[in-house]
């Protein structure tokens, strides 16, 4: 039976990638998508992108965003950043007539948990002001969520500010967890199960030879297309550095849990200013989270190949690549 799902996502490249999976993986159920107005994203745009992608995948669903600030502090991703996201690396996505939800992320949130009659999974793929601000508003609501998927985080290994940052004096902090750093230590302490994929894990599944083959030969849908495309524009423009495709791999631990391998451990968020503040660090006096420590390579490479299956014909309509790619044809 299909896993009720939410992914609240900052739509960057990897999300987009981390959405087309989940449009297609058999044992989700899509609910609704919320995009965090806080993250690498602009929030109009993201909710424009998320549109067009779902469209594209032949799934429509509420979408929605919520507020564009931290509910703490000033950080941000760098400007340049984000206008990259917003205009989708230059690559063309169809417009869509799907109009966004009417209400902010948060009531959205906590309206689909509260009717439904199962508990829901949450996916969180960039900073935690959404879900921070449901819980906060309806703490209630932390019993009827089934798990809090968070890609964020570094616990053994430096952190990831550097690279949009060289400047930097902070070496520990991850980006989702920097940007709202307050967000993320209220919904460890909001009682609701949380499931951390930190750095560690993501960082040891790159975008290998085998993955990129399979993410990019023979498309055979408009969504694999542009998956295609999306990852052959980022290999292209990260040279010969290694690339990770962090809420992918999230989004596949996700939905196949029984491949990893996790450990539960006592988690809280720096919150004070300096150097390592947004760290998530091990304390006794933190909050009890399920972290996951491993997920190998072949098990990734498996849920890619159930979903992107090059081979399965039969699944694949024609008449949604014949609009795509005239669409496609009248933008050049």
């Amino acid at each position: 039976m299909a896993i009720p799902f939410i992914v609240d996502t900052d739509c960057a490249f990897d999300d987009w990638l981390a959405l087309a999976y989940l449009m297609q993986c058999d044992s989700v159920d899509l609910r609704g998508v919320t995009v965090a107005g806080t993250g690498e994203v602009h929030a109009r745009a993201g909710v424009d992108t998320v549109l067009r992608l779902l469209q594209l995948g032949q799934c429509e669903v509420p979408v929605t965003s919520g507020r564009t600030t931290p509910l703490q502090g000033q950080h941000r991703f760098p400007l340049f950043v984000r206008l990259v996201m917003d205009f989708r690396l230059g690559l063309f996505l169809p417009k869509t007539q799907q109009k966004p939800w009417h209400a902010p992320a948060y009531h959205f949130l906590a309206n689909e948990i509260a009717s439904s009659r199962e508990k829901v999974t949450l996916l969180t793929l960039g900073p935690l002001t959404n879900v921070a601000e449901m819980l906060l508003e309806y703490p209630a609501l932390a019993e009827q969520i089934e798990m809090i998927y968070v890609m964020g985080g570094a616990l053994n290994t430096a952190g990831n500010l550097a690279e949009m940052l060289p400047k930097t004096e902070n070496r520990w902090a991850e980006w989702n967890i920097y940007v709202d750093y307050y967000a993320a230590d209220v919904v460890l302490r909001s009682g609701a199960p949380v499931t951390l994929i930190p750095l560690d894990v993501t960082n040891t599944l790159p975008l290998t030879d085998d993955v990129y083959h399979l993410l990019t030969d023979e498309p055979l849908t408009p969504l694999d297309d542009f998956v295609a495309r999306v990852v052959k524009r980022v290999k292209r423009l990260g040279g010969k550095r290694q690339l990770t495709l962090w809420d992918l791999v999230t989004a596949t631990i996700a939905t196949h849990p029984e491949q990893a391998t996790f450990e539960t451990r006592r988690l809280r968020v720096i919150q004070d200013a300096g150097s390592q503040i947004g760290r998530v660090v091990e304390d006794e006096t933190g909050s009890e989270v399920q972290v996951c420590t491993a997920f190998e390579p072949a098990a990734f490479e498996a849920m890619l190949w159930q979903v992107f299956d090059v081979t399965a014909e039969a699944t694949k309509s024609t008449e949604p690549q014949k609009e795509y790619y005239a669409s496609m044809e009248n933008a050049e």
